[in-house]
């Protein structure tokens, strides 16, 4: 059997048959993303986080997941607003974490398991999380955030 090359297909990115996006099936480099040290990928959206320290997102922000301070989704990578000094990133379903160099944990994006360690039903930009310090690791699962503590 042969292999035949598969060729970028074109899908429907809404429920109007003629709004189309290009699929590919190779790596493409991000524009405007460069020193790229670590990613996390949520439900329809992704982070990323450069050698500087600073986080970019994009994609879906329906539950301000990307942490620019809105809820318009994004096709080009934005700066996560009001954090800088990031060691990690996690992403979850709809919801986002940081932890920073000085070991803070930082949260945003949704909240409807209590996720974000916070009262609010969501959260557009990153807030600390008060109550821990000294995080070593972080992880993100579906609803749910973990910390390592040490």
């Amino acid at each position: 059997m042969g292999h035949r090359r598969r060729r970028p297909n074109r899908i429907p990115s809404s429920s109007n048959s003629r709004s189309r996006i290009a699929v590919s099936y190779e790596p493409v480099q991000i524009a405007g993303l460069e020193s790229v040290v670590s990613v996390a990928a949520g439900d329809n959206f992704n982070l990323a986080l450069t050698k500087d320290g600073n986080v970019w997102a994009w994609g879906n922000n329906a539950r301000g997941q990307l942490g620019d301070g809105t809820k318009e989704n994004r096709s080009t990578p934005v700066q996560v607003r009001g954090i800088a000094g990031v060691r990690s990133i996690a992403a979850g379903k709809n919801h986002s974490l940081a932890l920073l160099k000085n070991g803070t944990l930082w949260s945003w994006g949704s909240n409807e398991f209590d996720q974000l360690a916070t009262s609010a039903a969501e959260v557009v930009m990153p807030q600390r999380i008060p109550y821990i310090d000294g995080v070593q690791m972080i992880t993100a699962g579906h609803d749910h955030s973990a910390a390592v503590i040490g």
